[in-house]
């Protein structure tokens, strides 16, 4: 039986979510790809996937083979899995399935080469010193005779536009892909493409910013909020002054306090460094998280707020409390923060 946490939900703003990607393609010269990894970072690529399909997107970027699989099932265009096809039985499911892997390594595309070919991409390492295949070895490539369907790499400063290293990406690619001349080429992430068509490439790929996350780090987000989680009111109690509250009695109450508990916890996703540091909210006011957060629960201070009733949703993040703030008292991204909400929190869809 599937675990469901009847006391929260998570929401997907669908017209957001569509009003974000119409941004990208105001923004992007070629064609305008998304990024559906990690179930969509969190908000069910079953549903998200079709939606971006159905809005013209006809380039869908998954994280495994698995998710490609699922993802292939349910969309036009092309389906691409980012780690690959590393041995011959995840090439030949690919094949069978219509999927392009992104092949990173010499030997996966020599492999490809040997076991018929066909369409597939090459990822190329020009600075991220992550999956790629280095400038310097993709000749060994091109001399074989191949010529993928897309290129690509990864820029990893593209939230910081100024960066050196954008440019010295830029650079090193396009000095790789004049062994291809004639292939499609993919560069820009959510922040490349909108850092200018120099960094898009032929396909882009926007991920993070398609679901409400700021694509940049010293600028203010451009984007549609798009993902939302709630939790009920489950408890009211009073709380005297100097008596604590929670494990450990991390928090001792300054003052005669009101104190709400609320149905979320860590197993759903929210991260227990939140314990004595962040807030919740409640039509528009923060509630401070007061004491150590609980497998299924959380504390919040409610003492300035006494129209808040057992019952009551307050917010975890969304319209009041951007997803981004919730990264920041973490120490985290916005990536991490909407992966990490678990399956048992129901998805509900607008």
């Amino acid at each position: 039986m599937n675990s469901v946490n009847e006391h929260a939900r998570f929401t997907v703003d669908l017209n957001a979510l569509l009003q974000n990607f119409s941004t990208f393609e105001r923004a992007t010269e070629g064609e305008t790809g998304a990024v559906v990894k990690g179930d969509a970072y969190g908000t069910g690529a079953s549903r998200i996937a079709p939606q971006l399909s159905d809005a013209g997107c006809k380039h869908l970027f998954t994280g495994t083979l698995q998710e490609a699989l699922i993802v292939r099932e349910l969309v036009r265009g092309s389906v691409y899995t980012l780690t690959g096809a590393v041995d011959e039985e995840a090439m030949a499911a690919v094949r069978e399935h219509n999927v392009t892997p992104v092949l990173y390594t010499t030997q996966q595309a020599a492999l490809w080469i040997r076991s018929g070919g066909g369409d597939a991409a090459i990822h190329v390492d020009t600075g991220m010193k992550r999956l790629g295949i280095p400038v310097d070895e993709v000749a060994r490539i091109s001399t074989n005779g191949f010529e993928p369907s897309l290129l690509m790499t990864h820029l990893a400063c593209a939230d910081e536009p100024q960066h050196p290293l954008n440019e010295l990406q830029l650079q090193r690619f396009n000095e790789t892909r004049e062994l291809f001349p004639n292939v499609k080429t993919s560069i820009g992430n959510s922040a490349g493409t909108l850092n200018g068509k120099e960094f898009q490439g032929d396909i882009t790929r926007p991920g993070i910013a398609l679901y409400g996350g700021n694509p940049f780090t010293q600028q203010a987000n451009p984007m549609k909020s798009v993902c939302s989680c709630h939790g009920s009111v489950l408890q009211k109690r009073k709380v005297p002054k100097g008596e604590s509250i929670g494990y450990g009695a991390s928090h001792i109450a300054p003052r005669d306090m009101e104190v709400a508990i609320v149905g979320l916890g860590y197993a759903d996703g929210v991260n227990r460094l939140m314990s004595n540091r962040g807030c919740m909210a409640f039509e528009d006011h923060y509630l401070p998280i007061v004491g150590r957060v609980c497998m299924d629960l959380v504390h919040i201070d409610a003492t300035e707020e006494p129209m808040l009733n057992t019952g009551d949703e307050v917010e975890f993040f969304g319209s009041t409390i951007p997803v981004d703030e919730v990264a920041r008292v973490l120490g985290t991204i916005s990536y991490e923060v909407l992966t990490s909400i678990a399956p048992r929190v129901p998805r509900q869809y607008i």
